[in-house]
């Protein structure tokens, strides 16, 4: 069995230790994300460790709109940790095959390969279902017993009971707080058994603090003038709203911006500065290729309003 060793959650995350720690790996295996250091740590990365300080066994389940990172942190705080992540992603063609494994012809013999769930009990490490609320009931039935902590029997194998390891943790992501779908931009999204959520501690996600974003951007980019960069992030977070459909009257947007649009967007503004003498806006150009192509046409009418509104706003209120 893998060494194992005390993180101190404190010094991890903030530089100062603060004595309480969470069990992981020594040393790191290849399933173990990479490490992103100029990863924007959201708010809600709190909670998230919170549930990995646990001593009893508790699935987490994280909910919110795209884009809010939920799988990224749970990678990023793994990436910490040496906490190996097998994750899938959910869907209604996704089988329990997929999760448990199956056998496979090697070399003219027929031998068992774990799926990520069996793998992640077996060994130790983070199982992760992302969009779980897209998945087919019988995905749902077959983890109840894993939820509630018990060993995985795998049938095909013979009846071979898996028990789980110690660091084995469980993790669902999924757009709605299990409820369905209330905005129509999640397509195959469906309402959760209210039996299966209760076995899960339910966090919500959001987007990152705008102070938080202002400071990436300006760390990656520092290029770009403050006015832009502040008009970019109020932007963003204006086009959030109407994708969570939080401005009453307003036209819904079907897309959001993500804080990887975000950086996408930066890095073109000022690859796109060129056009600035050809009468183009480097600005608008950039955000098109960034992130509001994918939406109609009506919406991208509403988008470019919406964005001169705001840099007009952004300037006036810098030459204030």
């Amino acid at each position: 069995m893998a060494e194992t060793k005390k993180y101190d959650i404190g010094a991890l995350f903030s530089g100062k230790r603060s004595g309480s720690t969470v069990g992981s790996f020594k040393e790191p295996s290849k399933y173990v994300p990479a490490t992103d250091p100029d990863y924007l740590w959201p708010e809600w990365t709190k909670d998230v460790l919170v549930w990995l300080l646990m001593d009893k066994f508790q699935p987490l389940y994280l909910f919110g709109p795209s884009g809010t990172g939920k799988s990224s942190c749970l990678r990023q705080v793994c990436a910490r940790i040496n906490m190996p992540v097998y994750s899938v992603t959910g869907s209604e063609r996704l089988e329990v095959s997929d999760l448990i494994g199956h056998f496979v012809l090697k070399n003219q013999e027929t031998i068992w390969v774990d799926g990520p769930l069996a793998r992640a009990m077996r060994e130790g490490g983070l199982f992760v279902i992302d969009e779980i609320d897209s998945c087919s009931p019988s995905i749902i039935m077959a983890l109840n017993g894993v939820l509630d902590g018990s060993g995985l029997v795998i049938a095909e194998h013979g009846g071979e009971l898996v028990q789980p390891h110690p660091l084995f943790r469980i993790a669902c992501t999924g757009n709605s707080a299990g409820n369905g779908d209330s905005t129509g931009f999640y397509s195959g999204v469906a309402q959760m058994n209210l039996a299966f959520m209760d076995r899960f501690l339910v966090l919500e996600a959001d987007y990152p603090d705008p102070k938080a974003e202002t400071a990436l951007l300006q760390k990656k980019f520092p290029a770009l003038p403050e006015t832009v960069v502040k008009g970019m992030v109020t932007f963003a977070n204006a086009v959030r709203k109407l994708f969570k459909n939080e401005e009453p009257g307003q036209q819904p947007c079907e897309i959001t911006i993500t804080t990887r649009s975000l950086l996408r967007w930066g890095d073109l503004c000022l690859r796109y500065q060129a056009l600035a003498g050809m009468g183009i806006s480097p600005v608008e150009y950039a955000a098109d290729r960034a992130f509001a192509s994918r939406a109609s046409k009506l919406t991208r009418t509403m988008l470019h309003e919406l964005m001169q509104r705001i840099f007009a706003d952004t300037s006036e209120k810098k030459e204030k």
